[in-house]
């Protein structure tokens, strides 16, 4: 008889016979006969590896502490990007804020000009409207009693400072006394003999204004500067009575 091939895997010996020295495969019912003497298990699919602890974390998905890991690389590398692009942009040139200018005064309560145009409210006070970045834009603080405050200034992007300190107006104060002649001195400085004029007084201040005469009666006054208000002060001087000749 003609020799059966040799299937890998598979010998005529561990096969059972059906006679004649054919194998019988009448007993694999999940395959044919000529399957099974082809070498079936040779092309059918390898089985799958085993699943170890490893691959099954993988298939679960990150963990609550892996999500919130990527949420925060996420964040910084968007806040550098940011940063990134605000660098870039000043570094080109670009204007990243408006201009904006704030008008302080020493003392405050000032009225503020921009460019000839009065400011509603008074210092301390920040002004947006009406600048222009690269522009010289003129600025004039003004109070009541003291020096008008100018300056000029250029406007650049963000919040710029101005700091305005008001000197106070000055008066030319004249004395004159009734009888003339009379010595006079102001806060205990003596000034010479009236009438006389005292200058740089500023509007504000209060002086202490002294008359004597021999024969008279030394008078006292004080005075104070006010914008409006008088310039000149006359002292009256009272003379002494005579002691009574006995």
């Amino acid at each position: 008889p003609t020799p059966w091939p040799l299937v890998p895997g598979i010998t005529t010996e561990a096969l059972p016979t059906a006679g004649a020295g054919i194998p019988d495969l009448s007993g694999w019912e999940d395959q044919s006969a000529s399957e099974a003497y082809m070498g079936h298990d040779r092309f059918a699919p390898s089985p799958a590896p085993p699943v170890g602890p490893g691959a099954l974390k993988a298939m679960r998905g990150p963990t609550p502490q892996q999500h919130r890991r990527r949420l925060i690389v996420l964040a910084v590398a968007v806040v550098a990007a940011t940063l990134a692009l605000a660098v870039g942009a000043v570094i080109g040139g670009e204007v990243v804020e408006p201009p904006r200018v704030e008008v302080v005064s020493v003392p405050p309560g000032a009225v503020v000009r921009l460019d000839g145009r009065t400011l509603s409210g008074t210092t301390p006070l920040v002004v947006a409207e009406g600048l222009v970045v690269g522009q010289t834009h003129q600025i004039e603080v003004e109070l009541s009693g003291h020096e008008v405050w100018r300056t000029g200034f250029e406007a650049h992007g963000g919040l710029t400072r101005q700091i305005a300190v008001l000197a106070p107006m000055r008066v030319e104060l004249q004395v004159q006394s009734s009888p003339p002649g009379a010595q006079i001195a102001a806060d205990g400085v003596f000034q010479g003999d009236a009438p006389i004029t005292i200058p740089g007084v500023a509007f504000g201040r209060t002086i202490e204004l002294r008359a004597t005469l021999r024969g008279h009666r030394t008078v006292t006054r004080s005075f104070r500067a006010e914008p409006g208000g008088a310039t000149a002060v006359m002292l009256t001087l009272d003379p002494v009575p005579n002691p009574r000749r006995r």
